[in-house]
């Protein structure tokens, strides 16, 4: 009898003691099959054999998605079969409001004309929610043979038709091939900024809904919900409209940093 009460009173004490821990996703997180871990944080790779199954409508492969041996994590757009195929991976992990920053290794001022490079928070519940859907940055030269610029800042939300893109316009160029580019979700700001190497002094680009128009835009057309139900963050690598690269090569991406710090006011899981 007093061994069961000894036991009963260890086990309670562990439990009591264990109660207020908080899991931790780099330890307690199971990498999903498919999936690998970059940056901290748990990735499922995403591979399509039907157009009709993919996001972005355009075929990817697990194959197409590693991590090198420095530990960065690369992208490519290959042909299978005189088929291309790209790469998509989204986070396992959801995220609240907060800033995003990714560091890239790409010399973006060449890149192939017919391929979408696209980086962005996503909402991917099922439920019925108001707000931003999507926010991100994309490089693509959308086929135009004068166009100047890849880069430009996606803003969609699906539940209330809302969609904009946002390009400066202006000639597009790298002195160094890497970049830096910081999307922040805000309660009360969509903002994004990228700039050459890792410290603000090439500015690439800047654009923010609080100062984007005279107009003042109404936040809730144009923000994430509040709630965020299910706020993740994907990259992926594709075609979309085009059957092959322009110039009929394989390309490939190196993503070295990809780093998430929440807002002061919100939850996060990391």
């Amino acid at each position: 009898m007093k061994n069961f009460l000894a036991i009963l009173i260890i086990t309670f004490l562990t439990f009591w003691g264990c109660s207020d821990e908080k899991p931790n996703p780099e330890t307690d997180g199971v990498i999903a099959p498919d999936g690998i871990s970059f940056s901290g944080y748990n990735w499922q790779i995403k591979s399509t054999d039907n157009i009709a199954d993919s996001r972005y409508f355009c075929l990817t492969d697990k194959s197409n998605v590693r991590i090198d041996d420095e530990g960065h994590l690369v992208l490519k757009l290959t042909s299978m079969d005189a088929i291309w195929h790209g790469a998509e991976l989204i986070t396992q992990e959801d995220f609240g409001f907060g800033t995003f920053k990714i560091q890239i290794e790409t010399d973006f001022t060449n890149f192939d004309r017919n391929v979408s490079f696209m980086a962005s928070a996503i909402n991917v519940t099922e439920d019925i929610f108001e707000g931003m859907t999507q926010a991100g940055l994309r490089y693509s030269f959308y086929g135009e043979e004068n166009n100047p610029n890849p880069l430009s800042y996606i803003l969609y939300a699906t539940d209330k038709k809302y969609a904009e893109e946002y390009n400066s316009g202006n000639q597009y160029s790298q002195s160094k091939s890497v970049t830096t580019h910081e999307i922040k979700v805000l309660p009360d700001e969509l903002a994004f900024e990228s700039y050459v190497g890792t410290s603000k002094d090439e500015l690439l680009a800047k654009y923010s809904t609080k100062t984007s128009d005279g107009s003042g835009n109404d936040y809730l057309d144009i923000s994430f919900s509040k709630t965020f139900p299910s706020n993740k963050f994907i990259f992926t690598v594709c075609l979309g409209e085009f059957n092959e690269p322009e110039k009929g090569k394989d390309l490939e991406i190196k993503i070295l940093k990809f780093e998430f710090t929440p807002h002061t006011d919100s939850y996060s899981k990391k």
